[in-house]
C-alpha cells in the first residue's frame, strides 16, 4: 500500500468518527425532546422566538457539524455523574418536570444530580473567570430553578432545599469549581420572570405572529450570537439581515462593557504589580505560607545587567 492510499484510509476514519459523533449529538435525548416540541428546562429561560418557533414546529436547519464544546461538556458531565452516582445518597440523570403556576405550562428535563435536599446541575465552560465575575446567565438560573421547584412540587425536597450550578473548566487549566446557589424562594421569583416571558410566547402563538405582548419581535439574541451558536432557526430569523453599524443590542452592549472593564482591570493590575515589584527590591527569602521571593540577575549579551523577580507560591 502506498502513502496516498494510507492517507485516504486515515481521512475516511476521521470522517467516520466525526459523522458518528454528529449523529449522536443530533439524536441525544435533549435534541429529540426539542424535536418533539417539548419545552425543556435548559430552554425556558432562553430566546423567546426560539421557544415560539420550537413549539410551533417550524423547520430547523439540519446540523451538519459537531459542536465540540458541547460534546466535551456532555462527556465530562457524564463522567462526573458516574463518579458521584456511586455515592449511596446520590441520584443521577433523573427525569424532572415543573408546572409553572401562572401559565400552567409543564417543562421537562433531566436532572444531573440530586442529593438529600440538594439539586445540582453541572456546567462546563472554557475557563471560569467570566462566570465568577458576572454570574450565571438568566437561562442557566432559570434551568436550576426549574429543577429545584420541580423536585419541591414532587415532595422530594423541602423548603430548606437549595439548587446549585456547578461550573467546571473544560479546558483543564483551572482545577477548582465555581458554584452558584439558589434557594426555594429565590427560585420561585426567577420562575415568575420565566412565566412573564412565556406569556409573550403564548401571545405570539395565539396571534400567529412573532411579536410579544408589547408588539416587538421576540428575537432576544443579537444576530452575531445566533450565528455563533448555529441556532437552527437562524435563517428564519435573520434572512436578509443588514447590519446597521450601530451597536445597540443589550447583549452586545453588555459584552462591550465587560471587555472595557477587563481592559481597565488589566491596566490596574499591571500598575499594582509594578508598584509591588518596586517595593520588593532587595527583598529575598521565604514567607510564612511558603512563598519564596528571589531576584535573579542576568547579564545582557550587549553588556550590562538585568534583574528579574521570581515569586513562587507552594502548590496547594
Amino acid at each position: 500500500m502506498d502513502r496516498e492510499q494510507a492517507n485516504k484510509i486515515g481521512f475516511a476514519i476521521g470522517e467516520m468518527i466525526l459523522d458518528a459523533l454528529t449523529d449522536w449529538q443530533v439524536n441525544a435525548p435533549r435534541s429529540l425532546q426539542s424535536k418533539a416540541r417539548v419545552l425543556g428546562m435548559s430552554e425556558m429561560g432562553g430566546c423567546r422566538e426560539y421557544i415560539r418557533a420550537s413549539i410551533a414546529g417550524e423547520p430547523k436547519q439540519v446540523q451538519t457539524t459537531i459542536k465540540f464544546p458541547a460534546f466535551i461538556g456532555t462527556a465530562l458531565g457524564d463522567i462526573i455523574e458516574s463518579i458521584i452516582g456511586q455515592h449511596d445518597e446520590a441520584v443521577t440523570q433523573e427525569d424532572a418536570q415543573v408546572t409553572l403556576p401562572i401559565t400552567g405550562i409543564t417543562v421537562r428535563g433531566h436532572l444531573d444530580i440530586r442529593l438529600p435536599n440538594r439539586i445540582i446541575d453541572l456546567k462546563t465552560k472554557d475557563k471560569l473567570n467570566d462566570v465568577r465575575r458576572e454570574g450565571p446567565s438568566f437561562k442557566e438560573r432559570a434551568q436550576i430553578s426549574g429543577y429545584l421547584i420541580g423536585k419541591h412540587q414532587e415532595g422530594l425536597v423541602d423548603d430548606e432545599a437549595t439548587g446549585h450550578l456547578v461550573y467546571l473548566d473544560r479546558s483543564g487549566n483551572q482545577a477548582e469549581t465555581f458554584v452558584w446557589t439558589v434557594t426555594v424562594p429565590e427560585a420561585r421569583e426567577i420562575l415568575e420572570q420565566v412565566e412573564d416571558r412565556l406569556l409573550d410566547v403564548q401571545h405570539a402563538l395565539a396571534t400567529g405572529s412573532r411579536e410579544g405582548r408589547d408588539g416587538r419581535l421576540m428575537t432576544d439574541e443579537p444576530e452575531s450570537w445566533c450565528y455563533h451558536v448555529q441556532c437552527p432557526f437562524y435563517q428564519a430569523c435573520w434572512a436578509g439581515h443588514q447590519p446597521t453599524g450601530v451597536i445597540e443590542h443589550p447583549r452586545e452592549l453588555e459584552t462591550l462593557r465587560r471587555l472595557l472593564q477587563a481592559k481597565a482591570d488589566k491596566k490596574d493590575a499591571e500598575a499594582r504589580e509594578a508598584e509591588a515589584r518596586r517595593q520588593l527590591e532587595g527583598v529575598e527569602g521565604r514567607a510564612p505560607d511558603g512563598t519564596t521571593v528571589k531576584w535573579i540577575i542576568t547579564e545582557n549579551p550587549t553588556g550590562g545587567y538585568a534583574s528579574r523577580l521570581d515569586v513562587r507560591q507552594p502548590k496547594s
